[in-house]
């Protein structure tokens, strides 16, 4: 009887230490780098984002880091929370007052397609402009909603376009994303 109770309490024990192993090493993997933070569902598919200058076809960067990519899914949502913004003529104010100011970065966002079992390749999701100075001391962004990003439907370009009036710490960070 005491043999039959040290293997069982032997093969316990191995099986103890076998999972405390496996957790431990699974842990391990995830906090070895930083890109092991997010999943793709928390990240909203968000693949990369590319850095344009104007008037440049080429990216000055492309930023594929998970933790400003989550950054930025989180600061591009805020522009939404405004509810004058939703209003034609207040669209039309900040369209005016953009026209006036001088494009300073375009930041493109390609997310992965919604796809089950394959992996497919990142499309143009939307383009955040930002401009050179604040305007009237308001900070305007234009973001423009790639046609091709929505499925199923044909929307013409002009109805893919808005205007957000962003606090000054949604700016410092849409500018840190170029000048890193």
């Amino acid at each position: 009887m005491n043999k039959a109770f040290f293997k069982n309490t032997a093969f316990f024990l191995l099986t103890f230490f076998s999972c405390i192993l496996l957790c431990a090493g699974c842990a391990a993997q995830r906090d070895a780098g930083q890109d092991a933070e997010y999943t793709l569902e928390e990240l909203d598919n968000l693949a990369r984002l590319e850095i344009y200058l104007p008037g440049e076809s080429n990216p000055a960067k492309t930023i594929k880091d998970k933790e400003i990519l989550y950054q930025f899914n989180h600061c591009s949502s805020s522009c939404d929370s405004d509810p004058d913004s939703d209003s034609e003529e207040h669209q039309r104010e900040l369209e005016k007052a953009a026209s006036g100011a001088a494009e300073k970065y375009h930041i493109v966002s390609y997310k992965y397609p919604v796809s089950r079992f394959h992996r497919k390749k990142p499309e143009k999701n939307m383009t955040v402009t930002l401009y050179e100075d604040a305007l009237n001391g308001i900070n305007i962004v234009k973001t423009e909603v790639a046609e091709e990003s929505i499925k199923g439907a044909d929307i013409p370009g002009e109805y893919l376009i808005f205007y957000s009036e962003i606090p000054e710490e949604e700016k410092a960070f849409y500018q840190s994303l170029a000048e890193e």
